[in-house]
């Protein structure tokens, strides 16, 4: 017997040696062995199937500032503007050339901003200048308009990373971007709730006549802060 244990104890470590494919439906698994298990779990590995990484533990906790919220699938093409009034209303939106609906995933930081980025291309001149309005929440709350990006004149333009909404140490309450600011809201004001996820709404309108607007890489991107 004696001699059986000592040439079992013998074969073992040739034993744990091995690897093998681990498989597992149990969450709580807690992988054992030795130096040769541990630095394959330890080498670059490839991930394979659906792989979810939380943003509030990966970002903050690496000092990643920005992240990519939302991309417009397509370039976008407007053959015109509308002809509008002043925006003062919630709801006023519906009074808009439709340019987007992005619904944002939550915010991380009670200080986040939320940046838009996009490039408009004028391949004629026009009468008036575009003006790109913001609309936020449920109820479109009017956020506020800005002309600065789509000028009168053919020609291309691009708006790199434009404060749009700004937490103001709340997920409750924000701050319209001073590139797009109303004239009749200067402080905070519960435009939505950006602790869960929330649209955004983008429109546009001119004062007499725009025609042939191209919009590319239009995208909303957060400026994490805590």
């Amino acid at each position: 017997m004696k001699t059986l244990l000592l040439l079992l104890l013998t074969c073992l470590p040739l034993w744990a040696a091995t690897t093998y494919p681990m498989l597992s439906d149990t969450t709580n698994r807690t992988v054992t062995g030795g130096v040769t298990n541990m630095s394959l779990l330890n080498a670059n590995q490839t991930f394979t199937g659906t792989n979810t990484f939380a943003p509030a533990k990966l970002f903050p906790a690496n000092e990643i500032a920005i992240r990519r919220l939302w991309t417009s699938p397509t370039n976008i093409f407007l053959s015109s503007l509308v002809v509008s009034g002043a925006f003062t209303n919630n709801g006023d939106f519906a009074n808009c050339t439709y340019i987007a609906q992005a619904t944002l995933p939550a915010l991380m930081g009670s200080n986040s901003h939320v940046l838009l980025t996009f490039t408009s291309l004028r391949s004629n001149a026009n009468a008036t200048a575009g003006q790109i309005v913001v609309f936020a929440g449920s109820n479109t709350n009017y956020v506020g308009l800005n002309n600065a990006f789509v000028p009168a004149a053919a020609g291309r333009t691009t708006a790199l990373q434009v404060g749009t909404l700004h937490n103001a140490n709340s997920f409750t309450q924000q701050f319209g971007g001073a590139s797009f600011q109303s004239q009749l809201i200067l402080g905070p004001t519960s435009f939505t709730d950006t602790s869960a996820p929330f649209t955004i709404y983008l429109g546009a309108q001119t004062a007499t006549s725009h025609t042939n607007l191209y919009l590319y890489g239009l995208t909303f991107t957060e400026l994490y802060a805590p």
